[in-house]
């Protein structure tokens, strides 16, 4: 009884590794972070019409898919770094939520890495607006 019992354990974590494995054919190819730069109002909401249209077309897309996709934030020098970190914070949150209106697994498949005012697009000008940016990008 304790033979078979054992059997059963092996052949489901064999199962259950099988199952975690990913098929390569079906990985999305390495592309460039797909960026988003946008203003939140003082409700959290996002306020470009035409960002909107793009994340829920994004949201929709990953609907169909299994692929899981982290999120890292950035914001302008300005402030603090716990203040830039909170306006990194903030337009991740409105973007996720705002995603899970269109797939509610959306908010659970993306990933969140809030990186404040670190790798700016102009590092000549860490205070330049242009630094703050929402990145999408694949996870492996």
């Amino acid at each position: 009884m304790n033979r078979n019992r054992y059997y059963f354990n092996v052949l489901i974590v064999f199962a259950l590794a099988l199952n975690s494995c990913s098929n390569p054919s079906s990985a999305p190819p390495q592309q460039n972070p797909l960026v988003f730069r946008f203003e939140i109002d003082s409700a959290g909401n996002i306020k470009n019409e035409d960002v909107k249209q793009k994340l829920a077309d994004f949201a929709k897309d990953l609907s169909h898919k299994a692929d899981r996709v982290m999120l890292s934030a950035y914001s302008e020098q300005t402030a603090s770094k716990a203040k830039n970190e909170q306006v990194a914070f903030d337009m991740a949150d409105a973007a996720k939520k705002y995603m899970s209106k269109y797939d509610e697994r959306a908010y659970f498949n993306i990933g969140v890495e809030i990186r404040g005012y670190e790798n700016p697009v102009n590092p000549t000008n860490p205070a330049d607006i242009q630094n703050r940016r929402i990145e999408f990008s694949y996870m492996k």
